[in-house]
């Protein structure tokens, strides 16, 4: 006789209706059936009463009823978990002695809620709780997910989440910076999953897991301190990490399979960067971007709601606007080129984030659309810098040998996209003016706008350096118009550095830099050297105090990061090394010229644009150790940097270019600092021994080279100064060292300034190739 297995008592409505197979009582809802249908109605249908077949026992007994509803409560258990049901009562549903009757799928629904209860059970940590307890996240993994992964997961707290009360906090803060710039999420769509759970209203979609410990990730750094610490958390360097890890392990074991929660979670997880893994915002991108190819094929080649389409332009236009994000300010190669952008053929219209704008829990509606254009501004930007990326970091920060006529052709392309930018920003300028004098400005409108121009003359100064570094490398083949060529880009240089040091120095003046994303710091490094430069050279004593305030804001930018990101304790480190090569070759270059006459004082160089023109390997040296730095997280030696500004003895590199440009205001000038330069010893210039964190310092007028006139201007300014206000100077002679927010930073630099690696007193200035100008001098 053929054995018939016992089938489950239990089924949806939907599968009942059909007559088919369900699986309920494993899985809980949705069940297989209307996961795969895209059915969000999925319920238990009712117990009723059938006809006997033939296979049926003759009678029932009361107690098998009893036991029936008692499977029907257990297999209910795995649509209940998400409620505060507790260990006892769930105990109290499986009486011990009928369980031997349950069927053998019914046994293992059994055993797995079991083994899923007594997770629950254990303690939670400080302002945490298990995360079904939050009735708005999906529980559904736990059915596939192997007991050990489960158990491995709750010891590492990936089933853990902050209570209801300090979750709103971290929602806000999310909705509030992170989702105007990266929308992945649809606002309104949340909210009606988050509080539908508790009015009945949102037909059984919940929030993948995975995705939340992600969003967590991307927005502890806005939250308060005092939130983060009822997390359980010391701080929020300590906590950002902590949620990184959670979602990361999860990631790993697979705890989520759905395509959507994986790509729109790793792309919230491309906000890491660390002195560990300095590479992990582009794989995460690179997760983000895979998994949005398959969901962009599936959605293709079936008729997908509506809802799915639109979701898929967020996801997409957020994937574009990261991926330059990343490039421009890490230094990397774009992982989305011009041949990847059938992806990106629809644009974003107002209408797709209408919900969110309408019923957005942080922004009123005005708000909303000022934010939608702004993002829509973004990516118009992230499109016109498809060319740039392509040509600027195709080849990494190798700079690729190329000829005098493809350089000629490169040179041409340069030229189009600086059009292109242009363009793009009197479209940019015409659709935001108005925000900056109306109510709507405020101050998270304000600042995603400037972060927005921020990106763009960022973009200006890498396509800037590219070009010069074309120029520079063939000045044979471009020697007629050499000058006016390096002219031009400085121009270029100078205007682009100066519009973000002014956005830079106005996020400082308004106290916005705690909500400030990292990509931040890597759009203010190199302006932040080039500020130093400059105060460094300064010819006046008035000139030498603005600029000081100005490298101040620059500071207070890095300070503050480093009580929120812990890569920022190598980056300050590496920020400071190469703030030692730019002075030590400043000390070389600029400073070791007889400025006692008139002429001299006159024909000094004062400004890092001066330097530039006289000397464009200096700063495009400057640049390439920066654009290094940021991009694989430590220091270059010597070999790693491009051959046209690496420190190679003059007698082994053929004179290609002039490293100091004939100057009608500087030859004299040069001539002398040649001189002094092959004379001078390898151990003079150096502004501090190797242990001195230059950022420590507040007062950076002690650590300058001063002239004559500035001494006497100083001493005069102190002497008014004390008479009007009864005082001391106005800049003392000695400062305190500025906490940098982590004493374990300080150690580390202590530790590496031991390194024979980090040291730069031996560092050889033949690269600059003095013996080129002589040649030209003469």
């Amino acid at each position: 006789m053929v054995q018939h297995r016992t089938r489950a008592r239990v089924a949806c409505f939907s599968c009942h209706q059909r007559k088919i197979r369900c699986d309920l009582a494993i899985h809980g809802c949705p069940c297989t059936n209307c996961r795969l249908d895209k059915n969000d109605g999925c319920a238990p249908a009712e117990l009723v009463c059938r006809k006997p077949t033939r296979f049926a026992k003759p009678e029932i007994s009361d107690n098998d009823k009893t036991q029936d509803h008692n499977v029907y409560r257990i297999a209910s258990f795995n649509n209940k978990v998400i409620s505060q049901i507790t260990f006892d009562e769930f105990m109290a549903s499986v009486p011990e002695n009928q369980a031997h009757i349950v069927s053998r799928q019914d046994s293992f629904a059994a055993q797995r809620s079991l083994e899923i209860e007594e997770i629950m059970a254990t303690a939670s940590p400080l302002g945490n709780v298990f995360f079904s307890f939050h009735q708005f996240l999906d529980t559904s993994f736990l059915s596939t997910l192997p007991a050990d992964d489960i158990r491995f997961l709750a010891s590492k707290g990936c089933m853990h989440v902050p209570d209801h009360n300090i979750i709103l906090q971290f929602l806000q803060q999310y909705f509030l910076n992170v989702q105007p710039c990266l929308p992945v999420l649809d606002e309104a769509d949340f909210w009606h999953m988050y509080y539908g759970h508790n009015d009945g209203t949102s037909r059984g979609r919940k929030m993948s897991l995975f995705v939340f410990q992600a969003l967590l990730f991307a927005s502890c750094s806005f939250v308060s301190q005092d939130i983060v610490r009822k997390c359980g958390f010391h701080d929020k360097r300590s906590a950002r990490s902590s949620f990184y890890n959670r979602a990361k392990l999860m990631f790993n074991l697979k705890a989520e399979d759905r395509s959507w929660a994986r790509a729109q979670g790793a792309l919230l997880l491309a906000y890491q960067t660390s002195s560990d893994g300095p590479q992990s915002a582009s794989v995460w991108l690179s997760c983000a971007i895979e998994t949005t190819m398959i969901i962009d094929a599936h959605v293709a080649q079936s008729s997908s709601r509506q809802d799915d389409k639109i979701s898929l332009k967020r996801l997409c236009w957020s994937i574009l606007l990261r991926d330059r994000i990343i490039c421009l300010g890490l230094r990397r190669g774009s992982q989305i080129t011009s041949n990847h952008l059938n992806m990106w053929q629809n644009r974003l219209d107002e209408r797709d984030f209408a919900p969110e704008i309408i019923h957005s829990m942080v922004y009123n509606q005005a708000t909303k659309c000022v934010l939608f254009d702004i993002f829509q501004t973004q990516c118009e930007l992230a499109i016109t810098l498809t060319d740039l990326v392509s040509i600027v970091y195709s080849h990494g920060l190798s700079r690729s040998s190329v000829s005098p006529e493809e350089s000629e052709e490169l040179i041409i392309k340069i030229q189009k996209i600086k059009s292109s930018l242009s363009q793009w920003k009197e479209v940019a300028n015409i659709k935001l003016h108005s925000i900056s004098s109306s109510s709507i400005a405020t101050k998270p409108v304000t600042m995603f706008k400037n972060m927005t121009f921020l990106l763009y003359h960022t973009a200006r100064v890498a396509l800037s350096h590219y070009e010069a570094f074309m120029v520079e490398g063939h000045f044979k083949y471009f020697q007629t118009r050499h000058s006016n060529q390096l002219q031009a880009i400085g121009n270029e240089l100078r205007d682009a550095t100066a519009a973000a040091t002014r956005i830079i120095k106005d996020f400082s003046a308004t106290g916005q830099i705690e909500t400030l994303p990292l990509s931040l710091v890597a759009y203010a490094a190199f302006p932040m050297i080039l500020s130093a430069v400059d105060l460094k050279l300064s010819s006046s004593f008035p000139q030498l105090t603005s600029r000081q305030q100005q490298l101040n804001c620059f500071a207070k930018v890095v300070r503050q990061s480093q009580s929120l990101y812990d890569v920022m304790d190598e980056a300050a480190i590496l920020f400071n090394r190469i703030l030692h090569l730019a002075y030590s070759m400043i000390k070389g270059l600029f400073l070791q010229q007889d400025h006692s006459s008139a002429a001299g004082l006159k024909s000094r160089t004062s400004s890092w644009h001066d330097a530039f023109l006289r000397c464009p390997r200096f700063h495009l040296r400057l640049s390439a150790a920066m654009d290094y730095s940021l991009s694989y997280g430590h220091y270059p030696r010597n070999d790693a940097l491009p051959r046209l500004v690496r420190p190679v003895p003059s007698i082994l590199m053929e004179s290609q270019s002039s490293w100091m440009v004939n100057h009608p205001k500087t030859l004299g000038c040069d001539e002398q600092a040649e001189d002094d330069l092959q004379n001078c010893s390898p151990h003079e210039g150096y502004l501090f021994d190797d242990s001195t964190p230059i950022l420590l310092y507040e007062d950076w007028s002690n650590h300058i080279h001063m002239t004559e006139e500035m001494t006497q201007q100083k001493k005069h300014e102190t002497e008014t100064d004390a008479e009007l206000k009864g005082e001391g100077s106005v800049l003392e002679h000695v400062k305190y060292h500025i906490n940098m927010g982590n004493d374990r930073t300080i150690r580390n630099y202590d530790q590496k300034s031991q390194s024979s690696e980090y040291s730069e007193v031996s560092m050889n200035l033949n690269f600059l190739d003095l013996d080129a100008l002589k040649a030209r001098s003469r």
